[in-house]
C-alpha cells in the first residue's frame, strides 16, 4: 500500500479491476438464490482465480476479492453460514495466489458489502445485530492478507455505517463505494435498515438542495474519515453528478467504477452493456472533470473494459 498511497498523494491513477460476481456468471459459473456469487469460492476455485489473473493481465492494479456476498447473515439462509470462515478465507487466498502467479505487484482489496440474503430480504437483521457479521468478516479480510478494505454499495442507513466502522476497526486504509441508483428518472436514495427496498427517491441531476437525501448520508458514513469514497455499481451517466454531489462533503481520494446492464437476482442481465472503448472514454473524463484517481468497472463490465481502460489512461 505505500506505493499506492504515494501514487494517489501524487495525484496519480490507479486501475480496479472490473465486476466479480457478474464476470464469474458470464463463465458459466452458476449464482446462488441467497448469497450471490459467495459459494463460488468453494465451488469453482478455479475460475475465481482465474478471474483475477485475467483482470491482472489486463492491467489493474488492485484486485477486488470475492467476497461481496460473503456475510455472516447472507450466507445463513444459503445454508453456508457455518462455512463463513472456510468462504472468506478462500476468497483472499484465491486473489493472493492470482497475484503470486501474474508475478506482478498489485494490492488485494477486501470487498464488504451490505447485501442482503437475495431471496430473503425480509430477514435481514438490523444494523446494530448484523454489525457482529460485518466485524468478523472485516478481521478475516485483514488477517488473509487484503492492503485495503473496500466498502462497495453503501445505500443502506444503519448498515453502511456499521460495514465502514467494522472495517475501520481492522487499521487497513478504507475505500467507500456509494451507489446512486436511478428508478423511473429518481434516484433510490436510503431506505430503512432492514432491506435494499424503499420508498425514498429523489432527483439526482436537479438543484443540489433535492440531493440532501444523499448528501448528509454520505457525510455520516464518513464523518471519522477513509483514504477514498466515491461512486460506483451506479450507471455511467448517473456516476459523474453522484461524484459532484459526493465532493461537496468529501475532499480525499475519490474513485469511481460504473455498472452497465440490469439485475434480475441472482442472475445480471448482460443486455445493452456499454463498449469497452465508449466506457474507457467515459471513465477518462470522471478523472480529467472530477479528479477521479481509482477508476475501474462493476457489474457487467470484463476484463475487456479494464484493458480499454488501461489503454486509454496511457
Amino acid at each position: 500500500m505505500t506505493r499506492i498511497d504515494e501514487k494517489l498523494a501524487q495525484g496519480g491513477t490507479l486501475l480496479l479491476d472490473g465486476a466479480i460476481g457478474t464476470e464469474l456468471q458470464r463463465r458459466g459459473v452458476p449464482m446462488d438464490d441467497d448469497a450471490w456469487c459467495g459459494r463460488a469460492n468453494l465451488s469453482h476455485p478455479d475460475a475465481v482465480r482465474d478471474m483475477h489473473r485475467d483482470y491482472i493481465a489486463a492491467g489493474a492494479d488492485i484486485i477486488t476479492t470475492n467476497t461481496f456476498g460473503t456475510n455472516r447473515y447472507t450466507l445463513e439462509p444459503a445454508g453456508l453460514a457455518d462455512r463463513f470462515e472456510e468462504i472468506n478465507s478462500a476468497a483472499v487466498s484465491l486473489a493472493r495466489k492470482a497475484r503470486d502467479d501474474a508475478g506482478r505487484d498489485v494490492a488485494l482489496a477486501g470487498s464488504m458489502s451490505t447485501m442482503p440474503p437475495l431471496a430473503h430480504v425480509d430477514e435481514t437483521p438490523s444494523a446494530e445485530a448484523a454489525a457482529d457479521d460485518y466485524r468478523r468478516l472485516a478481521e478475516t479480510l485483514a488477517e488473509g492478507g487484503c492492503d485495503v478494505i473496500l466498502c462497495e454499495m453503501m445505500m443502506t442507513a444503519g448498515h453502511a455505517e456499521a460495514c465502514v466502522d467494522a472495517a475501520r476497526a481492522t487499521g487497513l486504509p478504507v475505500w467507500v463505494g456509494f451507489s446512486v441508483h436511478e428508478k423511473a428518472g429518481r434516484m433510490i436514495t436510503f431506505p430503512n435498515e432492514r432491506s435494499m427496498e424503499g420508498p425514498s427517491s429523489t432527483p439526482l441531476r436537479e438543484a443540489d438542495r433535492k440531493r440532501q437525501p444523499f448528501i448528509p448520508f454520505a457525510e455520516r458514513v464518513m464523518a471519522n474519515g477513509g483514504a477514498a469514497a466515491g461512486i460506483m455499481h451506479s450507471e455511467v451517466e448517473d456516476t459523474a453528478p453522484g461524484l459532484d454531489a459526493l465532493k461537496t462533503v468529501w475532499s480525499g481520494p475519490l474513485l469511481a467504477y460504473a455498472h452497465s446492464g440490469t439485475f434480475t437476482p441472482p442472475d445480471w442481465t448482460f443486455r445493452g452493456v456499454i463498449e469497452p472503448a465508449p466506457y474507457a472514454e467515459a471513465a477518462a473524463g470522471w478523472i480529467t472533470e472530477q479528479g477521479v484517481q481509482i477508476v475501474g468497472g462493476c457489474c457487467g463490465l470484463t476484463p475487456d473494459h479494464i484493458r480499454a481502460l488501461k489503454e486509454r489512461l496511457n
